[in-house]
């Protein structure tokens, strides 16, 4: 299980990236992002979150610093933010636009708590 929630995370970047460039794209181009694109990158991440909570409860993240399951909760709880995000955001910033900032964010965070995992095994 830690093999996959490793990978799992890993690939949540991919994911997140690959979200970002395609709303900017898409942004660009005028249209919407696909709600199963939104649908697939935030569920992986629920997934990804509770793996997480599985392994830390059953002492599985041995070694790995704290901040790894806090950034990695914070950014679950970042999705959380999105309806205050797009509700924040220029009236005139399509949705499309405030979820590439979201899907930034949360590459940002998902890759952050995969690099304090990475430093904190080595």
């Amino acid at each position: 299980m830690e093999d996959f929630h490793r990978y799992l995370g890993e690939g949540l970047f991919i994911v997140y990236l690959v979200a970002l460039i395609a709303a900017f794209v898409m942004t660009r181009r005028g249209r919407e992002v696909p709600p199963w694109l939104t649908g697939v990158a935030h569920g992986l991440l629920a997934i990804q979150v509770g793996l997480g909570i599985i392994l830390l409860l059953s002492g599985g993240l041995r070694g790995v610093h704290w901040l790894h399951p806090v950034v990695g909760l914070t950014a679950f709880l970042a999705v959380g933010f999105v309806p205050a995000i797009m509700k924040r955001s220029r009236p005139d910033s399509s949705q499309t636009a405030r979820f590439a900032v979201t899907a930034g964010v949360l590459a940002v965070l998902t890759l952050t708590a995969q690099l304090i995992a990475t430093l904190s095994l080595s």
